[in-house]
């Protein structure tokens, strides 16, 4: 994803990244480190404080906005004046639900953000149910039917070689890369999600954060990052 967001910024004169579940700083820290405007979020106090050490020790807190702790969805909320160009979600075990935070959000760019999420799912041992699990999955998330304009299967196929990333890859609505990323279990894989929000998104009602508890906080790691600036 780091070589990816890299690849992009060569394409857009404005790229603003809002890392909402940023742990100690695995995505944050090497964006921030090449130059990418940051903003890092996270539910969990110790994970604040991890990123905002770890953004002084790499000497990037110049491209580093630390935000938090806070509900993804209250800080995506929050920041959309700001006009994030992308959104990360590293959160593999709950980041699907937390895509609800787009529900009823209107950006004021032509397009609206492109969207990372780390997902895990049973490991496909019958052909071809996998891509649908996750679509519908996706779909029940953005609160989506399938006549919306949600991404779709056509486009749902491993994401190019660096040689071949454009920016333009994205641009449209309904674009969908579903990506696995390895194995976790011997039942479970992870995986990562790459699309466009969907304009019909707009339309709808937004959530009610009150009634929707977040997930647990993740426990926040050492950063390879982190061990480099000892």
């Amino acid at each position: 994803i780091v070589d990816l967001m890299n690849n992009l910024k060569k394409h857009n004169e404005h790229m603003l990244v809002a890392d909402a579940t940023c742990g100690a700083g695995p995505f944050a820290i090497p964006l921030a480190k090449n130059y990418v405007q940051v903003l890092a979020n996270d539910l969990n106090p110790a994970a604040v404080d991890a990123i905002q050490y770890n953004g002084q020790k790499n000497k990037c807190l110049q491209f580093l906005s630390v935000h938090g702790p806070s509900c993804a969805r209250h800080f995506l909320r929050e920041q959309i004046d700001s006009k994030y160009t992308h959104v990360i979600f590293n959160l593999p075990a709950t980041g699907l639900d937390l895509l609800d935070a787009f529900r009823g959000l209107k950006f004021s760019s032509n397009l609206p953000p492109l969207v990372f999420c780390y997902c895990f799912a049973p490991k496909d041992n019958k052909e071809g149910t996998l891509i649908p699990e996750l679509q519908f999955r996706l779909q029940r998330a953005l609160g989506l039917s399938s006549s919306d304009d949600t991404p779709h299967s056509a486009t749902t196929h491993p994401l190019p070689p660096d040689s071949h990333r454009q920016a333009t890859q994205f641009a449209t609505d309904g674009f969908l890369a579903i990506r696995w990323i390895r194995n976790v279990s011997p039942n479970k894989d992870m995986f990562c999600l790459t699309f466009r929000v969907p304009s019909a998104c707009a339309t709808l009602e937004p959530i009610l954060l009150e009634e929707r508890p977040s997930p647990p906080a993740k426990r926040p790691r050492k950063s390879n990052n982190e061990e480099e600036a000892k």
